[in-house]
């Protein structure tokens, strides 16, 4: 019988326990993701917004312009819904195209943990590592993959970019790269801080390279905003720029960093004491990933502490996170604190211990088993009602079931904080009992959402009926991101109902 050294079973545990632990999470979001894509209602509160901007482009209709009744876009740039536009032409008119983009950003930023590897000469168990991380993070990560928002896809957008920003001797590959990063920029706000540390990484490597490419860089971008805003008349800057600055921080802002960041924490800190050894003491020149980790701590930190944020606001950070610690630390024949400890033992148990944490229940994050069924029959309830219909939390729904469909409650509540628009053609239905049924998902937030005027009117010309009844807390709720779903319907006081 042949005994196995201790140095073979620390030598071959690294990759074993990626194996091992890829094998489980892979399969635990394989689950999650096979039980959600199809899925013909909301999983996260704004994927029927996303749905009804992307609709609109596909009609060959403004989103930005003018807030109207009718319709007032999201906070977020264009290229998810061109995007959307193309899938909804090769997929059909369906929530799920929308999120089969989130699903294959997901799995082009799987790709790019393997090219970078690759690139910088890691090895297999450093790609397997991050890969396990970032596909564990799920959870932590808001179970955001596989939603129909923005976020997965500007990620991927801005990696891809940064990949070839990181090849910095071809100026081919830096033009690519700049190109990509700007389209990062139309498609989430935050792409701005990825062109930045693209501009540091460049000056740091080469200055008058640098010099250079932050010029075209910005150019191109302040061309490109100028001629996009002057394009909407104006309105292009009001809704990804001029109205979200009025969003007001959140009292919680604290407690909702601390809590978004203790799933990873053990990781976290270990890449952020990496790098302050390596930067700040060694004085080692950040490599692009560094700087990638960096401004994404900053772009969490500005972001979440604003009202309306939510756990998809650090999935840059914990993508870095992964990236670093399994290329940089995880693995590495080293020793710290005058040779007492081994990094490769220490990242080990690290990763054990970060693996235990991040278990989770998949059975709280896929739509209840009469979830489906219950949706048909409410959208069918909906259908057969005569007239108009208002849903401010809903408008997808209303859509479904084939009616006009009516301001956002998400974005109403952002437009009214920067005073753009007031609801005047709303107000005036609800005043005149235009709406046959209104249909809401809370009261006690009801005034904070949709603005005293249009709660006022709800009150003084509609009764509260019903309150939809069902059978559990899990059915047709939401399953990604803040629960809710339709609650209270009310019908117009003094008709027969």
């Amino acid at each position: 019988m042949v005994k196995i050294s201790e140095e073979n079973i620390i030598n071959k545990s690294p990759k074993a326990l990626s194996v091992i632990f890829l094998i489980i999470y892979g399969s635990i979001f394989i689950y999650c993701m096979s039980l959600r894509l199809f899925y013909p209602f909301e999983i996260n509160w704004l994927e029927g917004e996303i749905f009804i901007n992307t609709l609109r482009v596909f009609e060959g209709k403004d989103i930005y312009q003018n807030p109207a009744s009718g319709f007032i876009t999201e906070i977020y740039p264009p290229v998810f819904y061109w995007t959307g536009s193309v899938f909804f032409l090769i997929f059909g008119k369906n929530i799920w195209a929308l999120r089969l983009i989130s699903l294959c950003s997901f799995t082009l930023l799987i790709f790019l943990i393997q090219r970078i590897s690759t690139q910088e000469k890691k090895g297999t168990t450093a790609s397997l590592t991050a890969i396990t991380i970032f596909v564990a993070l799920y959870q932590a990560n808001g179970t955001w993959y596989d939603v129909a928002r923005v976020d997965m896809l500007f990620l991927c957008i801005a990696v891809t970019g940064l990949y070839f920003i990181s090849f910095t001797k071809s100026y081919l590959k830096l033009f690519l790269g700049t190109s990509i990063l700007i389209l990062s920029f139309f498609t989430k706000q935050v792409g701005i801080f990825f062109i930045s540390i693209a501009c540091l990484y460049i000056f740091l490597s080469d200055r008058k390279k640098g010099i250079l490419f932050t010029v075209t860089s910005f150019s191109i971008l302040t061309l490109s905003v100028y001629l996009y805003n002057w394009f909407t008349d104006g309105w292009f800057l009001v809704y990804i720029f001029d109205n979200p600055r009025h969003i007001t921080i959140s009292e919680s802002f604290i407690s909702d960093i601390t809590s978004d960041i203790l799933p990873f924490l053990p990781i976290l800190l270990f890449v952020i004491l990496d790098i302050f050894r390596r930067i700040f003491r060694k004085r080692e020149q950040p490599d692009i990933w560094d700087l990638a980790f960096l401004i994404s701590i900053f772009s969490f930190l500005f972001i979440r502490c604003r009202t309306g944020s939510h756990l998809n606001d650090h999935i840059p950070l914990t993508y870095f996170t992964a990236v670093i610690f399994s290329f940089k630390i995880f693995n590495k024949d080293s020793y710290i604190l005058k040779r007492k400890f081994n990094i490769k033992t220490i990242s080990i148990v690290i990763l054990l211990i970060q693996m235990c944490i991040l278990l989770y229940n998949p059975l709280k994050y896929i739509p209840n088993q009469n979830s489906e069924y219950f949706g048909k029959n409410f959208i069918k309830r909906i259908r057969d009602i005569e007239g108009e219909v208002f849903m401010p939390y809903h408008q997808f729904y209303a859509y479904l079931a084939g009616k006009k469909t009516y301001l956002s409650a998400g974005a109403h509540w952002a437009y009214r904080i920067g005073n753009y628009y007031y609801p005047e053609e709303v107000i005036n239905k609800l005043r005149s009992k235009k709406f046959s049924i209104v249909i809401i998902d809370d009261l006690e937030f009801k005034e904070y959402i949709l603005g005293k005027d249009i709660s006022k009117e709800i009150n003084n010309n509609y009764y509260l009926k019903e309150c939809v009844y069902y059978h559990n807390s899990a059915e047709f709720n939401i399953v990604a991101g803040n629960k809710t779903r339709p609650l209270y319907i009310y019908y117009p006081k003094n008709s027969k109902s």
